[in-house]
């Protein structure tokens, strides 16, 4: 705690599997974690970098602080400071300080016929989490008291192992709380915030939350000046959390052995999460059947005939599922309004709070139903079963003084209610695949999000000031002779060159992920036959997966220094062969030494700042070298094409791939069929105009209308009126133009993600300064939900610069 009273978290990774009991993960009787129990329980600490506040709301962001003193806790839980050095981004506080989560679930949904619909929730999108940089367990660094010397053990005395606790997957999480083991008087707290029991609560029928006053929060934007509040709000309303419904038994049997298997419905649900499966990819891997096999025969018990999952037999249930989707595409299409009508009056109930009497767009209300975990790559836990959540399961957080809603589900009750006006989610409950925090967030268009990007994009801008002590420093520090000196050289070049994320450790359970402090000797090449790479270039092949598994491989030109560090790092950790972790290129510097140099630079500054940095300052530059290309005359479909060609290239930097969508083909082929029908039609026109003016007679023209006719080929209609005919020509010329350019695009980006660096890396006012210079409608390069998040940008000058 720093004298503000914010908390700084760090990453711990326990060489105990996360067993442990109070005393063993070195928590005190406040339930905070000192750092001399930290050393006492044989825990490595590591710092974790500033790298995905922007993309993930639970992202995890470095503090420095050196001093620190108690912080005073009222009566009702909540700390009485107020941070003026608050970082940018509201996620550093908006969590129980817990694990580092994924905002919407593990990003991928079962059959959406079978789980009843939209889940509202899913997250596999182009959204740029960092799950790469962000630390997997959050907790304080130092504890009320000043950490006590202890005395060694006396000669000949073991130290007293304490008795290890394991937490189960149960819905009584009472002995641990929020991801650690949790002593009696941190049993009822979220963090340093009580936790109070909702029975104690009014409650009140949960209706649509209304208020006609609008929040322009941006307008009182001082730019550069602006500093975020410790206090988040001061009054806050919501209705809760949406449940998926019940699960419905349909009877159908699975086999087993070529016999049908009588099954609860327990039993039958979670064989039904295979079933809407099976002819998926994800349920063909080895490793999705182990773990969905595991986790089936915990469920059916010992003496259940299922033993072996090659005798199973779920094809009954998959036809089943495949006919009861083609019902239920007719259903949607006969009572399509009524749905629509539902919808809408769900989201006006769940998806809006009442923030400081200001009615805000909630994010993502729906729980995650229940299911099996795909993860990202090939994640070592895909195919466990994630359990249907509960109300006992999730805590609220809510205006002090303000009703909680209703829970909806007869019989049961929320697990908690806080009052936290320093941090801006409204509920979270846990995962039992992870032991992820999950969050009911505001939307990306609250003003709690809209100050945070603010913040972050002009916080990027004052790198422009220090980049070039930067260059410069790293430039003298790689002719050093000391190994870490010149290990920080490399690792900083990469990362402002390449745009690499930071890179921390991941545990075995995690999928195989890397940055830059976590590549080893196997993703780098000097020399590569595919690449035509030799010993004798400055060039070097980099492949390893990055975020979300997606496949970084590049041929890059290295300058000659770097080369020859690099070289002898690869050499030297090439020799290292006992396991992977002792094949790191980066041997004598870790992420928590990396962040530290960063930081002597400027306050703040990680890997991802440098990669907002150079994705905008890419996005300007690049738009700056196609000035001649916008000309008055440029048509509006080419003035697109040149900013997606420019935005393409900062994807690209940031290596934002995507599998190419699988209806890319069929897409391409309807709009080659399209241009086709246009270049027939132009033809026909300008026919139809040279007759019009004379140059061919009327009588030819009727003719060959009428051998296409027997022939079966289209033909079309015009006026016979010359100057409307020469509109319809140049506007029809304008829809060829455009259809090329569109071609074009979907064919250079169809395995690029240009979304991801628009929502979280360039800076959305040089688009906005750019479309008003050349004329170009926002609409044409931003979606409505870009709109509608970035309100801030909007109103900026022509003439405005990076």
């Amino acid at each position: 705690e720093n004298p503000a009273g914010s908390l700084k978290k760090q990453k711990i990774e326990s060489e105990s599997d996360g067993k442990g009991s109070s005393e063993a993960n070195g928590v005190n009787e406040s339930g905070i974690q000192s750092s001399t129990d930290k050393i006492k329980t044989g825990r490595r600490i590591i710092e974790s970098d500033d790298d995905s506040d922007d993309d993930v709301p639970l992202a995890i962001k470095r503090e420095e602080s050196k001093k620190s003193k108690p912080m005073e806790v009222e009566k009702n839980g909540l700390g009485n400071g107020e941070d003026d050095s608050d970082d940018s981004d509201d996620s550093s506080d908006d969590k129980p300080l817990k694990p580092k989560a994924s905002q919407g679930g593990d990003g991928n949904k079962a059959d959406a016929d079978y789980e009843n619909g939209d889940n509202g929730d899913d997250s596999d999108d182009d959204s740029d989490d960092d799950s790469d940089d962000a630390p997997l367990i959050d907790v304080v660094r130092k504890s009320r008291k000043p950490p006590q010397k202890k005395r060694p053990p006396a000669k000949g005395k073991k130290k007293k192992k304490a008795t290890p606790r394991r937490r189960d997957d149960s819905d009584d999480d009472s002995d641990f709380e929020d991801g650690y083991a949790a002593s009696s008087s941190s049993k009822n707290k979220v963090g340093n915030v009580k936790r109070f029991d909702p029975s104690k609560y009014e409650t009140r029928e949960a209706a649509p939350l209304r208020s006609e006053a609008v929040d322009r929060w941006w307008e009182n934007l001082e730019e550069g000046n602006y500093v975020a509040r410790t206090k988040k709000w001061d009054t806050l309303e919501h209705n809760g959390v949406l449940f998926p419904p019940a699960y419905e038994p349909h009877g159908i049997k699975m086999k087993y052995d070529g016999e049908e298997v009588e099954l609860t419905p327990e039993q039958e649900e979670v064989a039904t999460f295979f079933g809407v499966m099976l002819e998926t990819d994800h349920a063909k891997k080895p490793v999705f059947q182990k773990n969905f096999f595991k986790c089936f025969r915990e469920l059916l018990g010992k003496n259940h005939k299922i033993k072996k999952f090659s005798k199973c037999d779920f094809r009954p249930i998959y036809d089943w599922a495949m006919e009861r989707k083609e019902e239920q595409k007719i259903l949607r299409k006969q009572n399509k309004e009524k749905i629509k009508a539902e919808k809408e009056r769900l989201l006006d109930i769940y998806g809006y709070a009442l923030v400081d009497g200001f009615r805000e767009r909630v994010g993502n209300y729906n729980v995650e139903p229940p299911g099996l975990f795909r993860g990202r790559g090939e994640h070592p836990k895909t195919g466990l079963v994630k359990k249907r959540v509960k109300p006992e399961q999730i805590t609220l957080n809510i205006g002090k003084g303000a009703k909680i809603p209703k829970c909806p589900m007869a019989g049961h009750n929320w697990k908690g209610v806080i009052h936290n006006p320093k941090v801006t989610w409204l509920a979270y409950w846990i995962d039992n695949i992870n032991g992820d925090y999950k969050y009911v967030w505001l939307a990306a268009s609250s003003k709690f999000k809209g100050m945070s990007d603010f913040l972050k994009y002009e916080k990027s801008r004052k790198l422009k000031d220090v980049i070039g002590r930067i260059r410069d420093e790293y430039n003298k520090l790689i002719k050093s002779a000391k190994d870490d000196e010149y290990e920080m050289a490399v690792a900083i070049y990469l990362i402002d060159r390449l745009a690499l994320r930071m890179g921390n450790e991941k545990g075995e359970d995690k999928a195989d992920t890397v940055g830059c402090c976590s590549l080893r000797a196997e993703h780098i090449f000097f020399v590569d036959e595919d690449m035509q790479i030799t010993a004798e270039d400055t060039f070097i092949r980099l492949k390893f997966l990055g975020k979300d598994s997606m496949p970084y491989d590049e041929k890059i030109k290295i300058e000659k220094p770097f080369y020859k560090k690099l070289y002898k790092m690869w050499k030297s950790a090439s020799r290292r062969t006992q396991s992977k972790k002792q094949q790191l290129l980066f041997n004598k510097i870790n992420p928590n030494s990396l962040n530290a140099k960063l930081q002597t630079y400027m306050d703040k500054l990680s890997a991802k700042v440098f990669r907002t940095y150079n994705a905008s300052i890419t996005l300007q530059r690049e738009l700056e070298k196609c000035n001649d290309e916008c000309t008055p005359e440029t048509s509006l479909g080419e003035k697109t094409f040149i900013y997606n060609r420019c935005n393409r290239i900062v994807a690209e930097l940031c290596n934002h791939q995507r599998s190419i969508p699988k209806g890319h083909a069929n897409q391409v082929e309807k709009m080659e069929a399209k241009m086709e029908e246009y270049v027939l039609k132009k033809e026909a026109m300008e026919e139809h105009i040279d007759m019009l003016k004379g140059a061919k007679k009327k009588g030819k023209k009727a003719k060959k209308k009428a051998k296409k006719e027997e022939d079966g080929e289209k033909t079309f209609k015009f006026s016979n009126n010359a100057d409307v005919m020469d509109r319809q020509y140049e506007t029809h010329l304008s829809r060829i133009s455009n259809l090329e350019t569109k071609m074009k695009t979907k064919d250079e980006t169809k395995a690029v993600a240009l979304g991801t660096s628009k929502i979280n890396y360039m800076d959305p006012r040089i688009t906005v300064a750019w479309c008003k210079r050349n004329e170009v409608p926002l609409e044409k390069v931003f979606n409505a939900a870009l709109i509608t998040k970035f309100p801030w940008a909007m109103e900026v000058q022509s003439t405005w610069r990076y």
